[in-house]
């Protein structure tokens, strides 16, 4: 069961993530959570890390499509500062915001990863549609909803076990290096 919150990759923050990696598995989407994964909760501007991010994304000719659990308006004025698609209210980790990505995009799962910086909602929610996963640390560690807040306890439980079976090390990162 706790293979299912486990990440394909762990980097340190967006810029950080491996387009070679994304091309050798044959990615054309990336789904991008938004809060603690691009930006804080209490902004919508882009900064210097998610400019590097989508230029990079877009030299790879991989389309970033922008998905949150959160409301519209905050989600769109973040797109638009952006210029990607986005879905907000996603539910994340039901399948629906995924399956919807995939008919949108016209994809199969083997061409869509999700990068987010939460096991519970972004990495479940793509381990169960098959996709690939990419957990991000979070921007801010102990921010966010209530929910957000029990999912990051849980998480370190997951960390520990991760970390017993020799699978993976909390803050241990595979970052981009170019």
């Amino acid at each position: 069961m706790l293979k299912m919150l486990l990440p394909n990759l762990y980097i340190s923050s967006c810029e950080k993530i491996p387009t070679k990696t994304l091309l050798e598995k044959g990615i054309k989407v990336l789904m991008a959570d938004i809060d603690n994964t691009l930006i804080s909760l209490d902004t919508v501007e882009t900064n210097e890390n998610v400019v590097l991010f989508l230029d990079k994304m877009r030299k790879a000719n991989i389309k970033v499509v922008l998905v949150s659990n959160n409301i519209k308006s905050r989600v769109a004025a973040f797109a638009n500062n952006c210029g990607c698609d986005y879905y907000s209210f996603a539910f994340k980790p039901y399948p629906f915001v995924f399956r919807k990505v995939l008919r949108d995009y016209g994809i199969k799962s083997s061409e869509l990863a999700i990068i987010g910086d939460q096991l519970f909602t972004d990495i479940l929610g793509g381990k169960y549609v098959k996709c690939y996963t990419i957990l991000c640390k979070p921007i801010v560690a102990n921010s966010g909803f209530i929910t957000t807040r029990v999912f990051r306890v849980l998480e370190d439980i997951s960390f520990n076990h991760f970390d017993k079976k020799g699978w993976m090390l909390k803050g241990e990162f595979n970052d981009e290096t170019m």
